[in-house]
């Protein structure tokens, strides 16, 4: 009788625990609080921040679309630091100055953010693709605009 009481319980943790593995956290980010993460990090230059939490899976792609022509630019990236690093070494006595636009929607992989109208030596956060794995939002790639 001891050993059924003691199988009961074991079986009993097992299906909880497994219950538990199976339902999403109610901790965890939605993918509006992360973009909105990004977007402050972004904008006070200090995407290094958010490396601990590791916000992507593999590569980070960003895009800058300039408003000028239809000329892209487009270069990966193994952490956000490292795109820190990059927009930093583009910038001439702190310009372009990076600006984000308000975000408008996430929907189906893509947020998109309102162009309120652009400026000179500004570099806008446009748009964010985004994938969901392990029960996780994750940056795949982040589209600028240049003001040009």
């Amino acid at each position: 009788m001891k050993h059924f009481a003691t199988a009961v319980l074991l079986l009993l943790a097992i299906s909880v625990s497994s219950i538990a593995a199976v339902q999403p956290s109610l901790k965890k980010d939605t993918v509006e609080q992360l973009v909105k993460s990004l977007t402050e990090a972004y904008t006070g230059k200090t995407l290094a921040s958010l490396d601990e939490g590791k916000p992507y899976l593999g590569n980070i792609t960003i895009v800058i679309e300039h408003s000028l022509g239809n000329k892209k630019e487009t270069k990966t990236f193994k952490t956000l630091g490292k795109v820190d690093e990059w927009l930093k070494s583009r910038e001439k006595e702190e310009l372009p100055s990076r600006q984000a636009f308000t975000l408008k929607q996430c929907k189906k992989g893509v947020c998109n953010f309102t162009e309120d109208g652009l400026l000179h030596n500004n570099l806008y956060f446009k748009k964010v693709t985004y994938s969901y794995s392990k029960g996780r939002y994750y940056i795949k790639t982040i589209t600028l605009l240049d003001g040009d």
